[in-house]
Order: C-alpha cells, then sequence, then structure tokens
C-alpha cells in the first residue's frame, strides 16, 4: 500500500514540505532536491509517494520529471557520489530507453522517481511516457521491442492489448492502452522493467 503526496498542494516553502516529510521517516535525502535544482534544468517535481507497512523498514520515493533533451544532465547531478550507481550505465540504459520508445506519441518528459530506504541505499526509476490522442499502435510495438531487447517474452502482450480495447470501436479520452515504459537502476542480472497500461473506455 502506498499513499502520495502532491507536495505543491501545501502552502509553505516546497523544499522544506518534502525535507520535513522525509525528516519524519527518517530518510536522508541524501540532498537529492538540492542537487536536482542546481542542476540548470527544467526539472519539475511532481509528488512524493510513501510505502505503508507494519515492518521497520521505511521507504519513500521522489517524482521528478525533466524534459527529455535535459535528462542526461540531471541524471549525472542525481547520481553523484552515489559509487553503487554506475553514470555511465544508467545514461546507456536510458539512451537505449528512449531510442526504443522512439514515435509520436511518446511524450516530451521523462519522470525520474529516487527511491530512498531506511535499509538501502538509494535506487533510480526511469520511466517514459506516451501520449494517447490518436488511435495507434506504435507504443504497443515499442514495449514489446524494448522487452524482447532486454530478453522478456512479449508475447504475452499481444492478448493483454487486445483485451484493453476489447469491445471499444471509437475509444474517448484514452485512443491507446499504453501509458509508460520504465527501468529500475542499479540493473540487477534479472533487469526489472516497469510496464503502465490503461484499458480503452
Amino acid at each position: 500500500l502506498k499513499a502520495y503526496f502532491n507536495t505543491r498542494l501545501g502552502g509553505a516553502n516546497h523544499q522544506q514540505l518534502v525535507q520535513r516529510l522525509l525528516e519524519r521517516l527518517n530518510l536522508d535525502g541524501e540532498g537529492f532536491y538540492g542537487r536536482l535544482y542546481a542542476s540548470q534544468t527544467q526539472a519539475r517535481f511532481v509528488g512524493v509517494g510513501v510505502d505503508l507497512h507494519g515492518d521497520a523498514t521505511r521507504r519513500a520515493k521522489l517524482y521528478v520529471r525533466v524534459p527529455r533533451t535535459e535528462l542526461m544532465a540531471a541524471l549525472e547531478n542525481l547520481c553523484a557520489g552515489q559509487t553503487h550507481l554506475n553514470i555511465e550505465d544508467i545514461k546507456r540504459e536510458a539512451a537505449l530507453l528512449i531510442d526504443t520508445a522512439q514515435c509520436k506519441e511518446l511524450s516530451d518528459e521523462v519522470e525520474i522517481a529516487i527511491s530512498l530506504r531506511s535499509d538501502s541505499p538509494p535506487t533510480v526509476k526511469l520511466t517514459v511516457f506516451f501520449t494517447s490522442d490518436e488511435m495507434s499502435a506504435e507504443p504497443e510495438q515499442c514495449v514489446m521491442r524494448y522487452l524482447e531487447s532486454k530478453g522478456y517474452d512479449s508475447a504475452v502482450f499481444t492478448t493483454l492489448f487486445d483485451t484493453m480495447k476489447q469491445g471499444v470501436s471509437d475509444p474517448g479520452v484514452k485512443k491507446q492502452p499504453v501509458h509508460g515504459l520504465g527501468i529500475e537502476f542499479p540493473v540487477e542480472e534479472q533487469v526489472k522493467i516497469n510496464t503502465y497500461f490503461n484499458p480503452l473506455v
């Protein structure tokens, strides 16, 4: 179970809101907030996610969006001093993700999620998003190509996409089912890929 806080809805200083939330969880933000906004990128902080568990482990994620053109600069600043995160590997994987997801539906922004845990070093997740203004199969093909490039069998997604479009010949707000595609760092032997979908209505 996760609680998501839109920290921009508060009336106080945004940085103070984020830092106080992390302090209540007794989590060290590693200066991520300050480094990100000192990176000269058009970073946009979108919120904080907190995992609600009964055990003693505390987990939170800082969600930020940056223009695709500024992603590499933001990653270099965020990963500075994090010896367990290989910035060259991350930049290479980020470029591969964006290249494989390249289509007219690909959003101009990339989401960076910084995961903070009380029992392990920070991790990073990158997610690209797809718009759904027009009916198109390109985002579906991008997802399957990316999964196959990481050794996953994408056949199950053909059935999934058909199910999400079943019975909808003229979709309303959502024109295609793919919402997002992402990868987590550091990359383990079994690569962790995140996929996000919305059924058409």
